[in-house]
């Protein structure tokens, strides 16, 4: 601006693009200020979710635990309530029924213990994909920080 106004009228031109060079420049640091909010903001959910998802497999894998311990329980009924059919002949029929319908539990217990095991897998891939994003985001942060003043 001062040589600008050395300059006298030729200058002007040159005062005027120097302004809006410093209110483009005040408006980038504003953004870039914007910006690193955001990804602070970002990487604190970012955190929590992560924190929550570990939380959560650790929930399910003990779900998982407990799903094994009642169906190896489940087994060893079946085995007494076979056993119990033979020298019960009279109750045979209520006993086939109870057996076949522990059978169908065993069967819903493993289905139910797949489906934790792979939701237990799918939270912990989650979790590492939730923890690269977070060092993605630490770097894009380190990046910016080049272009504040």
């Amino acid at each position: 601006a001062i040589e600008a106004a050395r300059a006298g009228e030729h200058g002007r031109g040159f005062a005027v693009v120097a302004d809006e060079v410093r209110k483009l420049a005040e408006r980038t640091q504003k953004a870039l200020q914007e910006i690193k909010t955001t990804l602070d903001v970002t990487n604190e959910s970012i955190h929590t979710i992560a924190d929550s998802a570990s939380v959560n497999s650790k929930g399910i894998l003990k779900v998982s635990q407990d799903f094994d311990s009642v169906s190896s329980k489940m087994q060893e009924i079946t085995t007494i309530m076979t056993n119990g059919a033979d020298m019960a002949r009279k109750s045979q029929a209520v006993s086939s029924k109870l057996v076949s319908d522990v059978g169908q539990i065993l069967t819903n217990i493993e289905e139910v213990k797949r489906v934790a095991t792979n939701t237990s897998n799918d939270v912990i891939k989650a979790d590492e994909i939730s923890k690269q994003v977070i060092v993605g985001l630490d770097s894009q942060d380190s990046r910016l920080s080049k272009f504040r003043t």
